[in-house]
């Protein structure tokens, strides 16, 4: 067989088997309708059956509320995966010289989603650096100097470099996680590309601290209104100093202060105007709160219990003459 009937011969070949490819993407495309259609009649055979018996109809069972765990976020990009070329064994005759089978090697388009997967993955973002230039403008009428205004409000802080959102992450590392300075150096330069010195970290946890001055002082004034603040303290050890740490709380605010053990502390947050009940322990620091004081007696010694009662601490509000729950004078 010369050249030319060779070529012929493969391109008939080919053709053949293009026209095997597209018979076989018929046949299956046919076996699901057939299927679908099977489905549609059995449907219809069912609720025949029913109308003739007059059997009430089956309901479907409702899925439960909340059974599937609740989903995560949501989807933001999409990678499609497909074969390009069918990679199936082809055994056709007769096969070229020194070939056992031959690839089908046919395009494949279109296409259902027949499987899923979803990854999420969290990937460590540099920092950015906006550079602001003020351009200033000369009247071409008047002659007068026009400058802008450099109005970066909710941008940055005063004449700090750090943005608001740095800012706030540096202040959610230390006073949420309880990071150290060191720690915060090296999470922004690894996670980041930010190489920040302590200075500059104690600087910007200041400025946070002067900023959110006025919401801790609506945090003292809610806890100043409540009928009802819960109080307790306990050591605190900062910065190498021996110290104590009080919190005063109410169902919907917690304040936190540091200082010493002292009974400045009690009057420095609950002030004048405070008239509510003031539940604490047995600690003298609390007696010069002289409004109601309801003091709990939870893991006391059977002596101190026992000399509590003795001198009429037996009641919560019942009695005129309770020490307990009667007004004291200040102290």
């Amino acid at each position: 067989m010369d050249r030319t009937g060779i070529v012929l011969r493969d391109k008939r070949i080919a053709e053949l088997m293009e026209m095997v490819s597209e018979q076989q993407r018929v046949i299956v495309a046919l076996q699901a309708w057939n299927e679908e259609l099977q489905h549609e009649v059995e449907e219809l055979r069912r609720e025949l059956r029913a109308t003739a018996t007059g059997e009430p109809k089956q309901e479907r069972k409702k899925r439960e509320q909340n059974f599937a765990r609740p989903r995560g976020p949501e989807p933001t990009a999409r990678v499609e995966h497909a074969v390009g070329a069918c990679p199936s064994l082809v055994f056709a005759r007769p096969l070229p010289e020194g070939a056992s089978y031959l690839k089908c090697q046919t395009t494949l388009t279109h296409g259902t989603v027949y499987r899923t997967r979803e990854v999420i993955e969290v990937v460590p973002n540099p920092a950015i650096v906006t550079e602001h230039a003020y351009i200033e403008r000369d009247c071409p009428r008047c002659g007068a100097n026009c400058k802008p205004v450099p109005e970066l409000d909710g941008i940055v802080t005063g004449k700090r470099r750090f943005g608001v959102g740095l800012m706030s992450l540096i202040a959610t590392l230390r006073e949420r996680l309880r990071l150290p300075i060191g720690q915060i150096q090296w999470y922004l330069e690894v996670f980041h590309g930010l190489h920040i010195s302590a200075g500059a970290i104690v600087d910007a946890l200041r400025a946070v601290a002067e900023r959110g001055a006025g919401q801790v002082g609506e945090v003292r004034k809610e806890v100043r209104s409540s009928p009802v603040v819960h109080a307790d303290e306990t050591g605190w050890r900062e910065d190498g100093k021996n110290g104590y740490v009080w919190v005063y709380a109410t169902p919907t605010e917690k304040y936190f202060v540091r200082g010493d053990r002292s009974s400045g502390m009690v009057r420095a947050v609950l002030g004048e105007e405070f008239r509510g009940v003031l539940v604490s322990d047995f600690y003298a620091a609390y007696d010069c709160y002289g409004g109601y004081h309801q003091q709990g007696a939870k893991r006391l010694p059977v002596r101190a219990v026992r000399r509590h009662r003795t001198v009429g601490r037996t009641c919560c509000g019942t009695s005129a003459t309770c020490s307990r729950c009667t007004p004291r004078s200040r102290s």
